[in-house]
């Protein structure tokens, strides 16, 4: 074979030998370039191959280690196992682990991958397939890709997540971590779930979004975000969880937006509802110790074997809890705060409000106190069932104490203050001062220590007192001290004597007043009157139901008596004013009865005095029909003295009838006194005719000169 022949081949040959030798000497150079690039002090590579993995690829190389330092300090290793370059100027890095060491400024990391690139300034590092970023206290995450930004300290995982902490695991799609700050952020669909152990509750957290700045110690949930923790469940637009200093156990909870809270039974905090809601808890993590609601808040406590339980509403509300959680040992409400209590039994329903509410308790015994202050209203209503009667009662008041046991739906009383008004189906009220018992239903009225009186208004009138007492909240009254009472005229009113007009108010005076089952007793110097009549007495009772009366103890009445004038037949206004230690009116007999020492005094008929005189009135009661006298009756008119044991009296033709053993008459004339006596006589009050039964076993009659002794002025 010719030279010629020879050489083309020889040639060709030895040029694809050199060929290869600087394409791995180039690839040697470029590796260290880029080393230099990353100012790595070293980067090792293995030897080029051939046949190329990836026919695209430039240069290939084997696997080796890349440093990039900040002054004298490792700043990041890269680690692989293999090298391509590609001609548009890139570089993939094969079975990368990428390590960033902790500093003071940051916590170290590592992140593992199939594939990883550094961008051309060296700022990023790209990982790409099957990454794992595993921080120095144990936070790993797994994700199809992230970036590793130096510029910021911050990694980017876009995709599907998950991350576990200990415990904890949680997933999102996209997350990132922000290695300076230590915070770690699940872009969408966030999930965190922690197993109960070790202190801890179990806990489940959902958001569209979710931040964990795990150096402050708090995750931050946002958009539609929701907590389950230890049977609480916890919702609003965003919530943040505050974790203690030294441990992942729940300290402090922030809710905004939107916010919810749904408690376990039994617990008496049941349903919470706000704006806002802060959650503070005690050092268990479990066990809530102070609940703030900010802007429409609202709590539903839960109701003892079952049904509906009582609900506070208020712009803000914050309560204290004691050691398990659920008893309340403080409370404040404020603006418009609303207590709603459903009924129970026989304990009405209750809606409370007022500008503001406190209260205050004690770990062992919940609530003992509370205060409703300015624009309070206190409403009572009770549906009519078996042995209840309905009710629908409205006290307002500027104040209002309540005395609790252990929670504001058991309440032992109410004491209102300040312009206190009552207003139910039967009656208002009004009093400086209220006190209500509600365990016996007593309702005390009371205008002690100031210039005003206490009153009630019901169908019957009405009473003023400085104490009034309503005996079960029902009809019965007991009032003390300056007592005034006005009973109402017409048919709607009360049943009152006949002497009275019917259509026309009565009115009563005493020291106190008891009334019960319709029986009004008036104590201490008691009246009752309208216009010129009237009666007094220690003590008058009224039977409001027949009108009948009855009045004890130094009895003094007026009475404004009609009578027709027995020639004309007109009638007559005659005023006739009666002594006696006992004064009984009986209505359906139209009869007044003065008893022990009764006198009656009249301007037209003279003084009438006995043991017991009676009067008997006409249909009506406002007009005498006859007059009865018992007993030591004496009678004495300007002309005449009569004395006997009985006398009746006939209004219609002025007649007096008269027996006694005997009866003795003293009639006074111009010059002379005439003296009648027998066992009856028949005299009339317009003529001085006296006649004598004729059954009379004495009848004597004398005269002498003068006046009459019974009639001289002593």
């Amino acid at each position: 074979m010719s030279r010629s022949d020879r050489v083309p081949g020889d040639g060709l040959m030895r040029l694809r030998t050199l060929l290869r030798y600087v394409l791995a000497a180039f690839a040697i150079a470029f590796a260290t370039w880029l080393g230099l690039q990353l100012r790595g002090r070293s980067l090792m590579t293995g030897q080029a191959t051939d046949p190329r993995t990836d026919p695209n690829a430039v240069v290939e190389s084997s696997g080796g280690l890349i440093t990039r330092t900040r002054g004298q300090a490792r700043d990041m290793d890269l680690q692989h196992k293999g090298l391509r370059t590609y001609p548009d100027g890139r570089t993939v890095f094969q079975s990368v682990v990428v390590t960033v060491p902790p500093r003071d400024d940051r916590r170290g990391f590592t992140i593992s991958g199939d594939e990883a690139e550094v961008t051309k300034d060296s700022a990023q590092v790209r990982v790409n397939g099957h990454v794992s970023l595993t921080a120095t206290d144990g936070l790993t995450m797994k994700g199809g890709e992230a970036t590793y930004d130096s510029t910021d300290g911050i990694i980017r995982i876009p995709g599907a997540v998950t991350f576990t902490k200990g415990t904890t695991t949680g997933s999102s799609i996209g997350a990132t971590y922000d290695n300076t700050r230590d915070v770690l952020w699940m872009l969408a669909r966030a999930v965190i779930d922690v197993p109960p152990g070790q202190g801890q509750s179990e806990t489940h957290m959902r958001a569209g979004s979710a931040g964990f700045a795990r150096a402050e110690r708090y995750i931050r949930l946002q958009d539609a975000a929701s907590v389950v923790h230890d049977g609480q469940t916890l919702a609003g637009d965003s919530i943040t969880v505050f974790m203690q200093p030294a441990a992942d156990i729940i300290e402090l909870v922030e809710l905004r937006g939107s916010s919810s809270v749904s408690m376990p039974a039994p617990q008496q905090l049941q349903q919470m509802a706000s704006t806002d809601i802060n959650l503070a808890y005690q050092p268990d993590g479990r066990t809530l110790r102070q609940v703030t609601l900010a802007e429409k808040a609202a709590v539903q406590f839960r109701a003892q074997g079952g049904g509906t339980g009582r609900r506070l509403d208020a712009s803000l509300i914050d309560m204290q809890l004691g050691a398990d959680g659920s008893t309340m040992t403080g409370l404040t409400a404020q603006e418009s705060a609303r207590l709603t209590v459903p009924q129970a039994a026989a304990t009405p329903a209750r809606v409370i409000s007022g500008d503001t509410l406190t209260g205050t308790g004690q770990p062992d015994r919940g609530l003992t106190g509370a205060t409703f202050n300015k624009n309070v209203t206190f409403k009572e209503t009770r549906t009519a069932g078996k042995g209840q009667t309905a009710m629908d009662r409205t006290i307002t008041a500027e104040t209002l104490d309540l005395q609790t046991r252990g929670s504001l739906d058991a309440i032992d009383r109410a004491t209102f203050t300040g312009a206190v008004s009552v207003k139910d189906a039967e009656r208002t009220a009004s009093a400086p001062r209220l006190v209500y018992r509600t365990e016996s239903g007593d309702i005390t009225l009371s205008a002690e220590g100031t210039p005003l009186m206490a009153r009630i208004d019901d169908t019957r009138g009405s009473v003023q007192a400085r104490i009034i007492h309503i005996i079960g909240g029902g009809d019965d009254v007991v009032a003390e001290t300056d007592v005034r009472s006005v009973l109402q005229g017409g048919s709607d009113g009360p049943a009152r004597p006949g002497m009275f007009k019917a259509d026309e108010p009565v009115n009563v005076t005493a020291a106190t007043l008891e009334r019960k089952a319709k029986m009004a007793a008036y104590k201490g110097d008691a009246q009752i009157w309208q216009g010129a009549t009237s009666i007094k007495g220690d003590t008058i009772t009224l039977d409001e139901d027949t009108g009948n009366l009855l009045a004890v103890g130094k009895v003094r009445t007026v009475m404004e008596l009609e009578e027709s004038d027995a020639t004309t037949g007109k009638p007559q206004r005659n005023v006739t004013t009666g002594t006696a230690n006992e004064l009984e009116y009986q209505d359906k007999a139209r009869t007044a009865i003065l008893r022990n020492t009764a006198r009656l005094v009249s301007t037209r008929d003279g003084d009438l005095r006995g043991a017991r005189i009676e009067m008997f009135l006409l249909e009506g009661g406002r007009e005498l029909e006859r007059l009865e006298a018992y007993e030591a009756v004496t009678l004495q008119t300007s002309t005449r003295h009569a004395t006997g044991a009985r006398l009746t009296y006939f209004t219609k033709d002025g007649r007096y009838v008269m027996g006694g053993t005997p009866v003795v008459v003293l009639e006074q004339f111009p010059s002379e006194c005439r003296e009648t006596t027998g066992r009856r006589l028949t005299f009339y009050r317009a003529s001085d005719v006296i006649s004598v039964d004729g059954n009379q076993s004495t009848r004597t009659q004398g005269r002498t000169a003068g006046t009459c002794p019974a009639l001289k002025p002593s």
